[in-house]
């Protein structure tokens, strides 16, 4: 009975030894399986495997596009022409450099660029539409250089200026010399001329002077003003994009408008 029983505790041993290596073997295809079945997925998911030669050129393509785009600045960025909203320009024409010995019309030397505030009780506007100016002059504090006001006039007031013919790019009160008889409303024009008004005169001579009193002659392609001290006293500059100007002083002096 005992030698029955050892040798059934063989076969069991036995069978038992043949069942693990066959268990061993099962598991590790089933890992190698799994293993192989994730680099497939990845590999796909990746676009190394199951593409098109076509659709991978195309790939390549989108990313050097965005390369591209990425190296590219913004079309809001400044560039270098890019000037500030106040500074005096026509057409976006931009002055470098003011060279101050390229002066085109010059009989005085040694100018100095200067910066100083407008006449007392003067300002100016330019209207939205930019065909006419808004002069507004106080009449308390400009009468007191004028020596007195033309007519009794007192206070602020407002006076439109609208005789023009095309559109404005710009204003400035410049002026010449020592005195205030010398102050000068500059209007420039779109097509980079210039117009003006004697203040002074067109004061005293009643509302209806005060109007442009037409181009001043031989100025053009300007972009800019300036003033400028000068062996007389003042005067002002009219800039062109290279830098050369014109000395408007000697031009409006001899109008016989001052």
């Amino acid at each position: 009975m005992e030698e029955i029983k050892m040798e059934e505790k063989k076969e069991a041993k036995k069978e038992s030894k043949q069942k693990k290596p066959v268990a061993f073997i099962v598991t590790i295809v089933i890992l190698v399986l799994i293993i192989l079945g994730m680099g497939v997925f990845i590999a796909y998911d990746k676009g190394l495997i199951l593409t098109t030669k076509n659709e991978t050129k195309e790939g390549k393509k989108v990313n050097k596009e965005d390369d591209k785009k990425k190296n590219e600045p913004e079309n809001n960025e400044s560039k270098e022409d890019d000037v500030n909203n106040n500074s005096n320009k026509v057409d976006n024409a931009v002055v470098r450099e003011i060279d101050l010995n390229k002066c085109i019309n010059c009989t005085q030397s040694n100018l100095t660029l200067a910066f100083y505030d407008n006449a007392d009780g003067l300002s100016a506007k330019l209207s939205q539409d930019k065909k006419s100016v808004t002069l507004r002059i106080n009449w308390e504090y400009f009468s007191k250089a004028l020596g007195g006001a033309p007519n009794g006039t007192t206070g602020p007031n407002s006076y439109t200026i609208s005789n023009f013919s095309q559109e404005i790019a710009d204003i400035y009160i410049g002026g010449f010399g020592q005195s205030i008889t010398g102050v000068t409303l500059l209007f420039l024009m779109k097509d980079g001329t210039v117009e003006y008004m004697p203040i002074v005169k067109a004061t005293q001579q009643g509302n209806e002077n005060l109007k442009s009193y037409g181009k001043i002659n031989d100025v053009n392609d300007i972009i800019k003003f300036l003033t400028a001290d000068v062996t007389s006293g003042v005067t002002t500059l009219a800039v062109k994009p290279d830098g050369s100007f014109y000395d408007l002083g000697i031009i409006l002096n001899s109008t016989g408008n001052y």
